[in-house]
């Protein structure tokens, strides 16, 4: 592991017992839980559902759904497409509303 960062975090105390209660049934260390939340942030670019207190519109999430919609859709399409192609495909789609 390259350079590492320290946090420290003020959670009320019983709060900090018994999530460490919990943990500690479950055998995992506050660092590892921390650590796992991070990681989680980072690979999918978003706050985990229970950390969110309101939905929130979000304009990067629009663009993950949208690339999703595209994932796969290459091995359908003819090898001499250009991207004006794929574009105008990706809008009769919409249109004809093949697609979401």
């Amino acid at each position: 592991m390259g350079v590492t960062a320290t946090l420290n975090v003020r959670i009320p105390e019983s709060l900090k017992a018994h999530g460490s209660q919990v943990l500690e049934r479950n055998g995992i260390s506050t660092t590892q839980a921390v650590r796992g939340l991070f990681e989680y942030m980072e690979r999918e670019q978003k706050v985990p559902a229970c950390i969110c207190t309101a939905p929130v519109e979000d304009r990067y999430e629009k663009r993950r759904a949208m690339l999703k919609s595209f994932a796969g859709c290459a091995a359908e399409l003819p090898d001499n497409w250009s991207m004006g192609d794929i574009r105008a495909e990706r809008l009769s789609r919409l249109v004809d509303g093949r697609l979401s």
